[in-house]
């Protein structure tokens, strides 16, 4: 009878078949890395993907970084002393938030301003705002809003920026935001 075969031996783990399976484990790990997008590319890519009429609504290189909104007041709550937090409440589902983000983005870039937080308006609960700056932030988007040593200091939808008693339309939005938002004079 001949001798059995062992199938199912062990190969023995050398310090080489160790090194190898640790250089293959880490250029998986970053292969997927590089494969997943990160928070721009996403939120470049749902308004890219969302915009069914053409043009460009947000460059890939934008400054939107999205935040929750407890998230938001921490930073509102964390913020140095006369610095200003800019938030921009919208979503690639709105078709005015599509034709106005690349506006927000444009004019914060030419003027510095390095970051805009981002509220995405799907499913999210704004009440923890509300109670806290004591404003009816109802659902209308896109808002712009701007904050600084813990107040909201400005809002797209405030009338005293109006010769009239409705919130900024889109006629006045870029005005709103290159005089006001993105000018720094103003809060001085």
């Amino acid at each position: 009878m001949p001798a059995k075969t062992d199938k199912y031996r062990k190969v023995p783990l050398t310090g080489a078949t160790i090194f190898y399976l640790i250089v293959t484990a880490v250029i998986v790990v970053g292969i997927s890395l590089l494969l997943i997008p990160n928070q721009q590319e996403r939120i470049f890519r749902r308004y890219r993907d969302a915009n069914v009429g053409g043009g460009e609504t947000l460059q890939r290189d934008h400054n939107l970084r999205q935040v929750s909104v407890n998230r938001l007041l921490r930073v509102i709550d964390n913020a140095a002393p006369g610095e200003r937090i800019i938030v921009y409440f919208g979503s690639e589902d709105c078709s005015a938030c599509r034709a106005r983000v690349r506006n927000v983005v444009q004019l914060s870039q030419d003027r510095g301003v390095e970051r805009i937080y981002y509220l995405r308006d799907r499913n999210i609960n704004l009440l923890p705002l509300e109670d806290r700056f004591n404003l009816p932030m109802g659902e209308v988007t896109p808002e712009v809003w701007v904050f600084m040593d813990g107040e909201m200091i400005l809002s797209s939808r405030e009338r005293r920026f109006l010769n009239d008693d409705q919130p900024v339309r889109s006629t006045m939005w870029e005005t709103f935001l290159r005089n006001y938002v993105f000018n720094p004079q103003h809060f001085n």
